[in-house]
């Protein structure tokens, strides 16, 4: 059976003491018997000395016993202590790696719209290629959208022209100063002789006045449409740019390079004013 020292030195000392009042008690029958009476005491006294040794040493040992056991139940608490401590860093650090779990799947799912708008907007912003045809009239029609291009040859009878007109961005890019740009709106021209044809301009002011043609000229039948805005040029020249001018003939308008002798400037057409620069590449290339 385990015992604590405690209990160990208690069960000694009470074993001491009982044996050393056994040897009194024998020592003092002995000198009752013995004629010799101061004899006798004196072995009594020293049976009593031996007691007193005896208790004395049984006393410091369960002392000791108890100190070992008082370090042994502090050790106990020390050791009971630091278990607690370790729980208490091991759920902390749990807590903090769920919070930056959290945290860091919040930032995902916020990153990803701006992600994704960030990404349509870098396509918005990409210029995008100017295809020309020609109306079942004779007139000019430009437009940088591929199924209003297919709509065009097969609804409406235009001709593909074979002509590399490079690219217009038709969106701004995402925080681009607007005063770097100049817009630039598609009409509709028609008049009595239903000739169609279209034109760019880069002015407002002459927008809003052919706008009002009609009202202006109630006899000549003639007027302008609102066809919305067709793309933006850049008001100064940057990379891969060049400037493109709106150029016209007989009621015709085209846009050209003043470099470009072979098209429309080389073929009767005159300069009608500039529209901005324009990207050169083909983006379909």
């Amino acid at each position: 059976m385990h015992r604590s020292p405690l209990r160990r030195a208690q069960l000694l000392l009470a074993a001491t003491v009982t044996l050393a009042l056994g040897s009194v008690a024998l020592t003092a029958g002995a000198a009752s018997a013995d004629p010799q009476v101061p004899q006798a005491g004196q072995a009594v006294a020293a049976a009593l000395r031996t007691l007193n040794l005896s208790a004395t040493s049984a006393a410091a040992r369960a002392q000791e016993a108890a100190a070992e056991a008082r370090a042994s139940a502090a050790k106990s608490q020390a050791t009971a202590a630091q278990a607690q401590e370790a729980a208490a860093k091991a759920r902390s650090s749990a807590e903090q790696a769920r919070k930056a779990a959290a945290t860091e799947a919040h930032q995902a799912r916020a990153k990803a719209p701006r992600r994704a708008k960030a990404k349509a907007q870098a396509a918005q912003a990409e210029p995008k290629r100017i295809y020309e045809l020609t109306t079942p009239t004779g007139g000019n029609f430009l437009t940088t959208d591929p199924a209003e291009r297919a709509s065009a040859i097969a609804d409406h009878g235009f001709t593909p022209v074979a002509s590399n007109l490079g690219a217009v961005l038709t969106e701004l890019p995402e925080g681009a100063d607007q005063a770097d740009y100049i817009q630039l709106n598609r009409l509709r021209a028609y008049d009595p002789a239903n000739k169609s044809s279209y034109l760019l301009t880069s002015s407002a002011k002459e927008r809003d006045e052919l706008l009002k043609y009609a009202e202006n000229h109630p006899g000549e039948g003639k007027g302008y449409v609102d066809d919305g805005i067709f793309g933006y040029a850049y008001k100064t020249r940057v990379a891969g740019t060049a400037l493109f001018w709106r150029v016209t003939k007989q009621g015709v308008w085209k846009i050209a390079r003043t470099d470009d002798t072979v098209g429309p400037l080389g073929q009767g057409y005159s300069l009608d004013g500039p529209l901005g620069y324009l990207h050169t590449g083909d983006p379909g290339d």
